[in-house]
């Protein structure tokens, strides 16, 4: 049976984004990947929709129709100053925001790290495995693209107008897959974005996800840029043991 790691993008959907003057939840119901429902809604509205002609860019692939654009304003994003991290075991590194806060709750087959700014409204995770003989795993665009949208389809069931492209080739070994949903609490809607990053280094699969509101991302691309760039993977160390 094919290892399908999760975590990272469940955990990303288990955080509250702050809204001013108003809380917005969200939260993934599903106990197992084993338990979320596979299929997912490809459909694009009129409000959310894919947009593919910037593929070849660090783009959001969405665009916010009139009609979700509403009497909102998230709470600023700040990012500050940055500082590499590098994982205990020396897995991997990565430059962030030294405000934000970091959770680890990897496992021993698993490293799996999620960062939150202040206000928990941006979220970052870096999730790493070793990828197995029966995964059906490869280490092509096709295969790498794949996994990682049926990844991210195993967590829309709770979430509204999910669009997900289709993956890129990003020619250094990474293939992103760009993503979007509408948060919705006491009738506002709030669109949400997020790229996932995925790449097989010789047997090590690495994935790093951020998620933000999509009204924010102008001013943190270049702070986003900043920290997929930064991100290294060691392929040698073994995974922590118990």
């Amino acid at each position: 049976m094919m290892k399908l790691q999760m975590m990272s993008i469940g955990l990303i959907l288990l955080w509250t984004p702050v809204l001013l003057g108003q809380s917005f939840a969200m939260a993934q119901t599903c106990s197992a990947p084993s338990a979320c429902t596979r299929s997912i809604s490809t459909h694009t509205s009129s409000d959310l929709e894919i947009d593919r002609s910037h593929l070849s860019d660090r783009q959001r692939l969405v665009k916010v129709g009139a009609a979700t654009k509403q009497n909102y304003q998230t709470q600023a994003i700040e990012v500050g100053n940055f500082k590499t991290y590098t994982h205990q075991q020396n897995i991997f590194s990565v430059s962030m925001p030294t405000s934000w806060r970091k959770t680890d709750t990897s496992k021993p087959d698993e490293v799996l790290v999620t960062w939150k700014d202040r206000t928990g409204i941006a979220v970052v995770s870096v999730d790493i495995f070793d990828n197995t003989p029966d995964s059906e795993i490869t280490n092509t665009p096709e295969s790498l693209g794949k996994f990682m949208t049926k990844t991210i389809n195993e967590y829309q069931k709770n979430l509204k107008n999910v669009t997900v492209s289709e993956p890129d080739d990003l020619k250094n070994g990474f293939v992103r897959v760009s993503w979007a949903y509408e948060s919705e609490s006491n009738g506002q809607t709030v669109p949400m974005s997020g790229t996932s990053f995925i790449k097989l280094d010789r047997n090590r699969i690495s994935i790093f996800t951020d998620i933000i509101p999509t009204e924010q991302f102008e001013p943190l691309r270049t702070a986003l840029d900043k920290m997929i760039q930064s991100f290294t993977v060691n392929v040698d160390p073994p995974f922590p043991t118990p």
